[in-house]
């Protein structure tokens, strides 16, 4: 995993181009649900699922863009771009599993699918809400950083 700051800004930079790219293709079945009338459900389901993981892919890039001016240690930025990776793999596997089968994630322990798109939902956001905590963390961190440097001068 990541070292250095540069390695860590590729990395999530990578994982957001992966994301666009897998929302990109989602936009094919949600485009097909239109098209073919499959039903208002499975529009709603596949357009979610499109308008995630691209917004995911966006959220990444921005925290690559700002992430040198967070205040983290490399053991932060390492969790960081782990929770990354992590809720990426959930984004490109259980929201268009979640779409296809018409899961909502909200049904734990009725079904082995619907539990697992239940399961999945929970690993992501666990994945994105320690990533966001961290990305609040190094800003609170560099803002105090920087008041306290302005006080000693």
């Amino acid at each position: 995993m990541p070292t250095s700051l540069l390695h860590a800004r590729r990395l999530i930079v990578f994982y957001g181009a992966v994301l666009l790219f897998g929302g990109i293709l989602l936009g094919l079945p949600f485009a097909a649900a239109i098209r073919f009338e499959w039903g208002a459900d499975a529009e709603r389901s596949w357009r979610a699922a499109h308008t995630s993981v691209l917004t995911g892919g966006l959220l990444y890039l921005g925290i690559a863009a700002v992430l040198d001016g967070l205040v983290l240690s490399p053991a932060q930025r390492q969790v960081l771009v782990r929770s990354l990776l992590v809720a990426m793999g959930a984004l490109l596997i259980v929201v268009p599993v979640a779409a296809a089968v018409g899961d909502r994630g909200v049904n734990l322990g009725v079904s082995v699918i619907g539990t697992f798109v239940a399961l999945g939902f929970v690993v992501m956001g666990v994945a994105i809400t320690t990533a966001l905590w961290l990305l609040l963390a190094g800003a609170y961190e560099a803002l105090r950083a920087m008041a306290d440097a302005q006080s000693e001068s």
